[in-house]
Parts: structure tokens; C-alpha cells; sequence
């Protein structure tokens, strides 16, 4: 039971053979600092805002006590639909889809956001609410047609 240090050497770099011990969360929030500076203050602000008011709507409308990521794609459908509900402007709301886009393609999973549901849905929301605040009425034979299941 003897250990045997060895040393590795990669394009002239030695390895410590004791380097410093950073846990694995220690890691993590630098990468969560490294990840936020990627971002210019607003954007961030943004997403982070984004971020509140889809946990919000995980806890108050569909009642849950943890987050599902990836996040199916039918869940931002009706957090869309949670927007328009709440008045929010179609720009607003393609940003906050966008942000929830953002994070999945952060950790490379594939992108739910870019579904033809959530086009679609976004196509809509467009249509009847496209200025903030205000609900504007479209006559529903005038939409594109989409391709989607639920």
C-alpha cells in the first residue's frame, strides 16, 4: 500500500504534486462569477429578473417546490401564456423566453425554446399583445399556421 506520486507534463507544464484544494462548490461559484461577467449588466439584470418571475411561476401556478431542468417545453408555453395573462409586452416576454433559452444552451442541453410550439406561441402573442400593456384583438383566420402537438 505504498502511494506513488507521479508527474504529469503537458507542452512543458508540470503539475503540483500538491496543489491547492478548492471544493467543488468553491469551483462553482467562480464559474457562476465567470458566467455573469460574460454578460453585459443589464442583460444579466434581465435574465435575472426573468429567472424570479418564472420560479414564481413555478411555485404559485403549478405548485412546485423544485425547479425541472431541463424545462419542457410545454411548461414555457404556459408560462407564456402566464405572461399574457399578466399583461406583459411581447418584447418582454421574448426576452424572458429568450433568458430561459440562455440557460439551456449554457449547460448544452438542447434549446426547448426554439420549438415550434413555443414560435408559434410567441407568433401569437405578438398578434394580440404587441405593445406593453396594452391587449390588442386579432381575428384568429389571420394567423400563420403552425405544426405542434401538446
Amino acid at each position: 500500500g505504498r502511494e506513488v506520486s507521479v508527474s504529469h507534463e503537458r507542452n512543458g507544464f508540470v503539475a503540483d504534486n500538491n496543489p491547492p484544494s478548492f471544493t467543488t462548490r468553491q469551483l462553482e461559484n467562480t464559474l457562476a462569477r465567470l458566467l455573469a461577467c460574460s454578460l453585459s449588466t443589464s442583460s444579466l439584470k434581465t435574465y435575472q429578473q426573468a429567472s424570479r418571475i418564472f420560479q414564481h411561476f413555478e411555485i404559485n401556478v403549478l405548485s412546485r417546490t423544485t425547479s425541472q431542468f431541463p424545462i419542457p417545453t410545454k411548461v414555457i408555453a404556459l408560462f407564456v401564456a402566464y405572461l399574457a395573462e399578466n399583461n406583459y409586452s411581447a418584447a418582454t416576454t421574448l426576452t424572458y423566453v429568450s433568458a430561459l433559452g440562455y440557460v439551456h444552451h449554457l449547460a448544452s442541453f438542447p434549446n426547448p425554446t426554439k420549438s415550434e410550439l413555443i414560435k408559434c406561441t410567441l407568433i401569437g402573442y405578438a398578434k394580440l399583445y404587441p405593445h406593453s400593456r396594452q391587449q390588442i384583438t386579432y381575428n384568429t383566420t389571420n394567423f400563420r399556421e403552425c405544426n405542434f402537438s401538446m
